[in-house]
């Protein structure tokens, strides 16, 4: 069972870091999927360190985020290959976790088809339950996150091999009634009106306030991944090696190169993804009466992998490995110390920059 609150909301780089310096997001550029702000922790890691004289012990650094099962087991953890129910049983008003694939058991998970994933039932307490997503009674939620924002942490555990892996992504909040609230769903996709899959992801580098414009204007309406060509399509690219020169624009990988790997395995973290679309409903609902906001309720459906319909097109997508983990956590910005000045935030930019090339090329 979870700790209590207070402790599930301390700041996000001493609660998953080991040190003082919280996660800072602001500045730190980012690539937009649908309506997500997603940030590259190894790519982050390594800027950082440059930044701050480029001696900062990875204990030090607030992007070295673990997620083994000790770090994580007062978050939300949503979708974890991880034994002990310290891990997969979340407090009362939150589902508890679906447990992925182990091994190359299936190359395909979905929490919202029920295929590939271990189902651990509706919990009681939250209205609108549904055995086809991850639900969290928004009440509860108000008082894990304590006035942060909501963050969602991702592994990538795939083969070092065939380290790719296809993610997409639906959340939204249902009104007691079960309205979807404001009539909207957030994704993480990567979709355009031709649902064309070679349709880049939408990236941005306006250091230190970057745009999020784009991403909170995004709205396709109620869909599900579809079909191209026999092929993937709506789906992120997550995992692989991204190389940058020394001016921080993405090159072809030579030797000698330094190389950001985003297959970290279950113990660290790979994307940091946000919504400030999500942060802005729950602000105005987090106004209401607890038992008004109990009526309220956060749906989470995630697929990895590779579905049946792409008939076997599944180089490079599919899970090779399992155990891919995904969980909440309340998310605190004050300034850490040694904030990048702007130029080296500029090459932050770059840098997230060049991870959005690579997955558009790799899409391609």
């Amino acid at each position: 069972m979870r700790a209590s609150f207070l402790t599930a909301s301390l700041l996000l780089g001493a609660s998953l870091t080991g040190t003082a310096a919280p996660l800072n997001l602001a500045g730190a550029n980012y690539v937009n999927y649908g309506n997500a702000t997603v940030y590259s922790a190894p790519i982050n890691q390594y800027l950082y360190n440059l930044a701050n004289g480029g001696n900062v012990k990875p204990g030090d650094n607030p992007f070295n985020i673990g997620s083994t099962p000790g770090a994580i087991k007062d978050q939300l953890v949503i979708y974890t290959g991880a034994g002990g129910v310290d891990v997969t049983t979340n407090a009362a008003g939150f589902d508890d976790a679906y447990q992925p694939p182990n091994g190359k058991t299936d190359p395909y998970a979905s929490i919202g088809e029920d295929i590939g994933v271990i189902n651990p039932g509706n919990k009681a307490g939250i209205a609108n339950n549904s055995n086809r997503t991850w639900d969290a009674n928004l009440n509860d939620l108000k008082g894990f996150l304590n006035g942060g924002g909501a963050a969602f942490m991702f592994n990538n555990n795939d083969t070092n091999k065939d380290q790719s892996l296809a993610i997409w992504a639906r959340i939204w909040i249902t009104e007691a009634d079960g309205d979807v609230y404001n009539g909207r769903y957030l994704y993480v996709d990567n979709r355009d009106i031709t649902d064309d899959p070679t349709y880049p992801a939408k990236f941005y580098g306006q250091p230190p306030a970057p745009n999020q414009a784009a991403a909170d204007a995004y709205n396709p309406g109620a869909y599900t991944p579809g079909v191209y060509a026999g092929g993937r399509t709506d789906y992120i690219m997550a995992g692989g090696k991204t190389c940058l020169d020394n001016f921080g624009v993405p090159k072809v990988c030579a030797n000698g190169d330094t190389k950001f790997d985003h297959n970290l395995g279950a113990d660290h973290v790979a994307y940091i993804a946000t919504f400030s679309t999500l942060d802005s409903y729950l602000n105005s609902l987090f106004s209401l009466d607890s038992t008004a906001l109990s009526g309220y309720t956060l749906h989470v459906d995630v697929r990895l992998g590779c579905a049946a319909a792409w008939a076997g097109n599944c180089d490079q997508v599919q899970i090779d490995n399992g155990y891919e983990q995904l969980f909440l956590v309340s998310l605190n910005n004050p300034p850490p110390p040694g904030v990048p000045e702007p130029s080296s935030l500029a090459l932050m930019g770059l840098g997230l920059l060049g991870l959005g090339y690579t997955v558009r090329r790799r899409r391609a």
